[in-house]
């Protein structure tokens, strides 16, 4: 990259000299645009490269301007060498695409507008309008009451998701502490272990991992990953009574007992490592002040849950292993050197156990992503959320919620013709959330308070 600052200079020329970009990744609302400068008259300046008169930023409002017949913009000539052009014409998209906005600003703008008469030309009508007041409450947005919009897809790619993560991990979480090479730590071996399901993800800025790999996780380096710590805390907030207790079958790294102590629930986790739990309870800095008792963990397998627990929960959270597509160890008794197959029974008896230590009348969150069958020929899929979902009516649940957390696509961008090309293979950008409920649904209302307001976690 060079070190290079654009000299500039304005001025009004003919339309005819600007040329559109001819990689403008952007494909722009003309008409909305047309409207806007109807209505509002020209404002602002294009950017152009002066050399190649290439339009770096307003090339939309340029094919506006040509439509309504105008002959001459003003041009905000830029005196720059092609890669800094480039990056201008990719930060000038990107940066709108990383904005978000304050819904509570934005209803105050459209109704002033609207007692005017005067949407025509705001890109805005009154369906979205009305769209916006029935997705707040008293000048409230759905993210400030519930921290996202309660919608069966949640988007971790938006401002205020990003914004809340970075707020938890700045309390110093790491999910990562605890985790040696697979290879050499036969103690990870078991299906209660997954470690938290390291190396499963694909967000921006991270080591390229295999498509298909994910649950809420953020692949951070080589080896490690954190569960995505606003993914649990809305599970928790959403699916957990004030001060219930939350059991955790799968537990790994140290995320999901550390939010649900700081939201006020105790928690137990079982995992198959002793380094790991030695790991997580070192971290007691991200629980200290919390409203609910320190988290605890349980050394042992997930298969024997009901010799390790005795105690009754308001919550089931689980992040199970996905089958074969880590091996921890050479332990024959871990579940990731389980046939596929048999990891489906293995984990539906799991699952199964822990409905009979859930309360009635309480929620169970299981978190997963389908992978492919690794051991049969052209690599289908196993089937695992639809098998998880039958393990969980099987086990006496109501299929209650079923969600998809959408992820950044990072570097699966790269490696996404390659994957289809070879084998027509989509590359996953989602996981799948599913929520069980044992009891009555008529009666959730009796026994779950209002969420009126995100409660603030004291950071």
């Amino acid at each position: 990259m060079t070190d290079q600052t654009p000299t500039t200079a304005i001025a009004t020329v003919p339309i005819d000299d600007l040329i559109r970009h001819p990689e403008t990744p952007r494909r722009g609302d003309i008409p909305a645009i047309s409207a806007s400068i109807e209505v509002n008259g020209w404002y602002g300046a294009v950017v152009a490269q002066s050399s190649t008169r290439h339009v770096l930023a307003g090339n939309h409002r340029m094919e506006a301007a040509r439509r309504l017949g105008m002959t001459d913009l003003p041009v905000h000539w830029l005196d720059v060498d092609d890669a800094t052009a480039r990056r201008i014409l990719l930060a000038d998209n990107r940066t709108s695409d990383l904005a978000t906005y304050d819904d509570e600003v934005l209803v105050q703008l459209l109704e002033a507008a609207a007692a005017d008469d005067d949407l025509i030309g705001t890109g805005y009508d009154s369906d979205d309008l009305d769209d916006l007041l029935a997705d707040t409450s008293d000048g409230m947005s759905l993210e400030s009451r519930f921290g996202a919009p309660p919608f069966s897809v949640l988007d971790s790619r938006q401002g205020y998701w990003q914004d809340r993560k970075r707020e938890w991990l700045s309390l110093g979480m790491m999910s990562e502490l605890g985790r040696g090479e697979v290879t050499d730590d036969a103690a990870f071996a078991g299906g209660a272990s997954r470690r938290d399901a390291d190396r499963r993800s694909n967000l921006t800025g991270a080591p390229a991992a295999p498509a298909g790999w994910g649950s809420g996780m953020e692949y951070a380096a080589p080896g490690t990953s954190i569960f995505d710590p606003v993914l649990c805390e809305l599970m928790v907030r959403w699916f957990s009574p004030e001060g219930g207790a939350v059991l955790d079958p799968f537990a790994g790294g140290v995320v999901r007992g550390a939010v649900a102590s700081r939201l006020g629930r105790s928690y137990v986790g079982i995992d198959l490592s002793a380094a790991q739990i030695a790991a997580n309870e070192g971290q007691r800095h991200l629980w200290e002040t919390s409203a609910g008792p320190p988290p605890r963990w349980v050394t042992g397998d997930a298969r024997n849950l009901s010799t390790l627990i005795d105690d009754d929960f308001d919550m089931l959270l689980a992040c199970p292993p996905y089958a074969d597509l880590e091996q921890y160890s050479d332990d024959p008794d871990d579940l990731s050197n389980l046939d596929p197959d048999d990891f489906l029974d293995v984990h539906g008896d799991i699952l199964a156990t822990a409905v009979d230590h859930l309360k009635d009348n309480r929620f169970a969150v299981w978190i997963v992503s389908e992978v492919r069958h690794s051991r049969r020929r052209g690599g289908p899929c196993l089937g695992l959320v639809a098998a998880t979902m039958r393990a969980m009516t099987d086990a006496g649940l109501h299929l209650y919620n079923e969600a998809v957390l959408v992820n950044q696509i990072g570097t699966l961008q790269m490696r996404a013709a390659r994957a289809m090309n070879a084998g027509r293979k989509l590359g996953r950008t989602h996981q799948n959330i599913i929520v069980g409920y044992k009891g009555d649904p008529s009666e959730i209302g009796e026994h779950f308070a209002s969420l009126d307001l995100l409660d603030e976690v004291t950071w």
